[in-house]
């Protein structure tokens, strides 16, 4: 047993409030190849109603690029087919989520008490549980580090130690402008995703 599964049946006998969304809906059925976690839905993305909406976000034209999905999704232009959006992506194996739900705003808006990052980490818990997606894959280092409760954290597959059910947990280089200085190294991470999931 996972030292955060153990600590989920520690939360069945407390009185954690598991947090609603507030900002966007997740993307996400049961059963999918790859739900991609980022830290929180940002301020343009929540305006424009429509995830990874800014656009200096590398996320859709790198999920076009490596395979994920066959055709490029542009949310400035799309935000009236988000609908059909949700359809095509859920086709597509892949689903989206956030490590705060709670909360809307850029990285640096958060409020990440320790209430509430116990919150977000055993309602991302449960949501693994309940959708039990092949990869539960971190789209940047912060959400994946504040998750498992750790200062530092390399990129790719993590230590099946942290699997959850059959879910295995990944770690992605952030799709965020403000982390595109090391893009051009890390970017092959996206790709291995992939690959792994045709394996």
């Amino acid at each position: 047993m996972s030292r955060l599964l153990a600590g989920f049946l520690y939360m069945l006998d407390s009185k954690i409030i598991i947090p609603e969304a507030k900002c966007l809906p997740d993307i996400v059925e049961k059963g999918l190849q790859v739900v991609f976690c980022g830290l929180a839905p940002g301020n343009q993305s929540t305006t424009i109603g429509h995830h990874y909406a800014h656009p200096g976000n590398r996320f859709w034209s790198t999920l076009y690029e490596t395979g994920f999905l066959n055709k490029p999704i542009l949310p400035s232009k799309d935000a009236h087919k988000q609908a059909d959006n949700k359809d095509y992506i859920l086709r597509r194996q892949v689903g989206i989520t956030d490590f705060i739900i709670g909360q809307c705003g850029n990285d640096d808006e958060l409020n990440l008490e320790r209430a509430i990052i116990k919150q977000a980490r055993y309602r991302l818990m449960l949501f693994i549980i309940r959708w039990q997606p092949k990869y539960l894959a971190f789209n940047g280092k912060q959400a994946a580090k504040l998750y498992l409760g750790v200062d530092k954290i390399d990129y790719g597959l993590q230590s099946s130690n942290h699997d959850i059910g059959d879910t295995r947990l990944y770690v992605l280089p952030s799709t965020s402008p403000s982390a595109s200085r090391w893009w051009t190294t890390n970017k092959h991470y996206w790709a291995d995703l992939m690959k792994l999931g045709k394996g």
